[in-house]
């Protein structure tokens, strides 16, 4: 080659933007670089015969073992790829490499190796911000997408509808339920095309001030359904749309079908209505008490029952105070104050008001007390309900059942006094003269003894009756344990006759009066011993809670009440066995049911003919129960202390 084409294409290479170099033998030792080279490599003058890697610290092993290989295989490599590099400099820039093997003396044999570099670092920062630019388009198209979605998701299901209008209040476009194209058929329509005529004038002033002002607009207002004539209610709002100038050039609207809402909203004031009606017949007021603020609302009828100011719902409490009779003020405030402290969820208070007459009137509160999420209370809300008719009839019914009471005892004392008479001389004669009367006169002086006991025994049937339906006697804690055990000592005599067998499992305490509690078990367990063919009666007494109460049976193995005598059981005088020779005038289990009635309790039978019967009653408990089974368990049993003649057996079976 001439010195001319050396120094020519020495020139060329210097010139190029691209980084040659040319690495000799496996040490890779620079034979030559050119200034872009040497700019970026530090492959200058002063690095030839220079290993590449003592020029290039920066240089990564895996670029070296590729040198290598091209100058082993003979065959020429580029890389499309970027490959990132840290320069000198410290900075990083992305090359494009080609390497191609050569050979420098001219045997045949490669020897060394040209390195082009091609710096694209500037195009991979376009390619980033393309590709950044791109992600963020792709997102936002996604964005629109799920937005278009959740609005036709939204749409969908509930009643609104979207519209766009001009400024001539034609319609441009129109979403309505599931579809979100306008159809054509509708487009360019005003309102008087769409509505009768007062409903477009409606509308027309609805858009008038987004039109002309270019205000926001909030309206109800009232549409003909024309599929089917009737009411149809939309709630309408309404924006300008403007065009890049801020020109106002049409109105976009969206509208709610509130037609449900507005027609549960009348009913419900047609029966607020009606619920005041209800309860200005009734002589009741509602009141509301805020503890925080010591306000006190209440309806009008309240202000009517307290004479208050007419029309008033907002009464300072002193004022309601000082309509209560001055001697009732502190008790009525006192209750109020107790139930705060206990946490009581009730309340219920009675006072008298004075009204401007003179006249008193009992008014009686029942509350609710709402707290405030585990803290204190935060208001009472309630009503008031004048209960001054009740509290005269209440006492004028007292007087009339002790007057009853009063009347009761002394028909019987009227109706005994003759009869012991009668039964009296009756006994007296048949001592007397018994040698001396004919068997037949015997029976009929015997007869006439049983008919006095018999009367006897319907007179005091009637009284405990009368009582037991009348009397007043207060609920007390009772233990049906030692009622029980009152009973069978009372029954020991037809317990030992009979032979029976009684077992009483664990019995609760319960709230009511003893003496009639008391006799009412006598009855059922008089009953279950009374009532049975010929086998040794057996007696099973247990309970199990129910609710806030007790159910308590009293179960026999005796003849079984046929069905048909089973509704009409606990009235008076009604006696299923009357005709198989059984005693009783049919009044002990209505007196059961009276004083179980007496005390909010019930009694209902279960039985089968030859099966025995099974009588069950439900009393108040007298504390708190908690309820763990619906039947009884009476598995373990042990011997009561009742110590019976020999023959009968009672037992007081108890869990163990």
């Amino acid at each position: 080659m001439s010195p001319f084409s050396v120094d020519l294409t020495e020139r060329i290479l210097a010139s190029v933007p691209i980084a040659v170099g040319v690495l000799s033998g496996e040490e890779l030792r620079v034979v030559y670089g050119n200034r872009k080279a040497a700019t970026l490599f530090g492959i200058g003058a002063e690095a030839i015969g220079r290993r590449f890697e003592d020029v290039f610290p920066q240089v990564q092993q895996s670029f070296l073992a590729l040198i290598r290989r091209v100058l082993r295989s003979g065959e020429a490599v580029a890389l499309s790829t970027f490959e990132s590099v840290t320069l000198p400099s410290g900075t990083t820039a992305y090359f494009e490499l080609e390497l191609q093997p050569i050979d420098t003396d001219g045997d045949g044999s490669v020897d060394a190796v040209v390195v082009m570099v091609q710096d694209v670092s500037s195009y991979v920062d376009l390619r980033r911000e393309a590709e950044r630019r791109a992600q963020e388009a792709e997102e936002a198209r996604k964005a629109l997408a799920e937005s278009k979605a959740r609005l036709r998701l939204a749409i969908r299901p509930a009643p609104i509808s979207l519209c766009n209008r001009d400024r001539e209040l034609r319609l441009t476009w129109l979403c309505k339920g599931e579809s979100a194209q306008t159809p054509a058929s509708l487009l360019g329509l005003t309102p008087e095309d769409l509505y009768q005529p007062e409903e477009a004038s409606a509308l027309r002033e609805f858009y008038r001030p987004v039109l002309e002002r270019g205000e926001t607009a909030h309206r109800l207002l009232r549409f003909t359904d024309p599929d089917n004539g009737c009411d149809r209610w939309v709630e309408l709002y309404a924006q300008p749309l403007r065009d890049d100038g801020g020109e106002v050039i049409g109105t976009s609207c969206a509208g709610y079908d509130v037609s449900d809402l507005v027609r549960t909203r009348e009913a419900l004031a047609e029966r607020e209505s009606l619920l005041e009606l209800a309860m200005a017949t009734a002589r009741m007021g509602e009141w509301e008490y805020d503890l925080k603020t010591r306000t006190l609302r209440h309806s009008r009828n309240l202000a009517r029952l307290y004479e208050l100011p007419e029309n008033a719902t907002e009464t300072p409490l002193r004022d309601l105070l000082a309509r209560l009779h001055p001697d009732d003020v502190a008790g009525y405030c006192a209750v109020f104050q107790q139930a705060l402290r206990d946490g009581s969820p009730t309340v219920y208070a009675e006072a008298r008001t004075v009204l401007a007459s003179g006249e008193e009137r009992w008014i009686a509160s029942y509350g609710l007390i709402q707290p405030a999420d585990g803290r204190r209370p935060r208001r009472m809300f309630g009503v008031a309900l004048d209960v001054t008719d009740q509290k005269r009839e209440t006492r004028q019914l007292a007087q009339r059942n002790h007057e009853l009471e009063r009347f009761a005892q002394l028909v019987a004392h009227d109706l005994r006094s003759p009869l012991m008479t009668v039964q009296g001389f009756g006994s007296r004669v048949l001592r007397s003269a018994r040698e001396r009367l004919a068997e037949t006169e015997l029976s009929w002086f015997e007869s006439m003894l049983g008919a006095c006991r018999q009367m006897g025994e319907i007179i005091d049937g009637l009284l405990n009756f009368a009582l037991a339906a009348h009397g007043e006697t207060p609920h007390v804690p009772v233990d049906l344990q030692q009622v029980v055990a009152q009973v069978l000592e009372r029954l020991e005599g037809t317990i030992s006759a009979v032979r029976a067998e009684v077992n009483c499992g664990p019995l609760p305490r319960v709230r009511g009066q003893p003496v009639l509690l008391t006799q009412a078990l006598q009855n059922l367990i008089s009953n279950a011993l009374k009532f049975h063919d010929g086998r040794a009666p057996r007696v099973d007494i247990n309970a199990w809670p129910d609710k806030d109460g007790w159910v308590i049976e009293v179960r026999d193995n005796g003849i079984g009440i046929p069905p048909e005598h089973q509704p009409q059981l606990f009235a008076a005088f009604a006696r299923a066995h009357a005709d198989r020779g059984y005693p009783g005038i049919g009044l002990g289990l209505a007196f059961v049911k009276s004083v179980l009635e007496r005390h909010g309790g019930r009694i209902w039978v279960e039985s089968k003919v030859g099966e025995g019967a099974s009588f069950r009653f439900w009393l108040p408990a007298a504390e708190p129960v908690q309820e763990t089974a619906s039947e009884p368990v009476s598995d373990a049993r042990c011997d009561s202390s009742i110590q019976l003649p020999s023959g009968s057996r009672t037992k007081d079976t108890r869990a163990v």
